[in-house]
């Protein structure tokens, strides 16, 4: 680094290493988008193309249309869920009574998941009753709370435009920080220090500091997301 700032100098290092990691970033934010709004399935793959409070719409690569609706229990905690896609039709219960959450698979088949799991020590639930589903019931399964999942955890573009744009004032500072470890001593040290020059230590706690923020700058649209 210290080459390339005395060669080219530190404001273009500074805006050319700001660009690539802020390019970084945006593109790490996109991908987090497509992966949200895909979900593949029995060999195909589904793209979200429409959420709302009530309705998940989706299509897959043959353009066939999945559609979820939602019908929220009027003074209680229960949802009930319908998803369509081509013949099948699958539901999903939030609250059973004291029974648990109902999955009902397109043959009609009810499974009740308890709300409380018991783990043996190997970290594995105990007495789910999955031994008795068929790999057809438990790829349904699997497929219901992926597209339940996408519906709890609503996410639009602006979202990841938003959290995109929360990382740069942390990469901005993180990068400069990091090219100009001296200013942040003189700044840390002006009113303690007279004519003195900041030890090894000093700059590369500063430049530490740059590093932890970029970092910062790379998790935040994950965690905003």
């Amino acid at each position: 680094m210290d080459n390339l700032i005395n060669r080219f100098g530190k404001t273009k290092v500074f805006w050319v290493s700001f660009g690539v990691l802020a390019s970084l970033i945006v593109l790490m934010t996109i991908i987090m988008n497509l992966l949200y709004r895909t979900l593949p399935y029995n060999g195909t793959t589904l793209w979200l193309t429409g959420i709302t409070e009530t309705t998940v719409t989706m299509q897959d690569t043959q353009g066939a249309v999945l559609e979820m609706r939602a019908e929220r229990i009027s003074q209680s905690l229960r949802t009930n869920f319908t998803i369509e896609y081509k013949d099948k039709t699958m539901h999903y219960n939030s609250y059973a009574a004291d029974s648990g959450s109902v999955f009902i698979f397109s043959d009609g088949v009810q499974f009740v998941e308890p709300h409380l799991i018991a783990y043996d020590s190997n970290g594995e639930p105990i007495n789910l009753g999955l031994e008795r589903l068929t790999q057809t019931q438990l790829s349904e399964k699997e497929f219901i709370s992926a597209v339940l999942n996408i519906y709890w955890n609503k996410k639009l573009t602006h979202d990841y435009v938003y959290a995109c744009l929360s990382a740069m004032p942390f990469l901005l500072l993180g990068v400069f920080i990091f090219i100009n470890p001296h200013l942040l001593w003189n700044f840390q040290a002006m009113f303690f220090v007279q004519n003195g020059e900041p030890t090894d230590f000093a700059i590369f706690t500063n430049k530490s500091l740059g590093i932890l923020l970029i970092l910062l700058a790379f998790i935040t649209p994950a965690v905003l997301r």
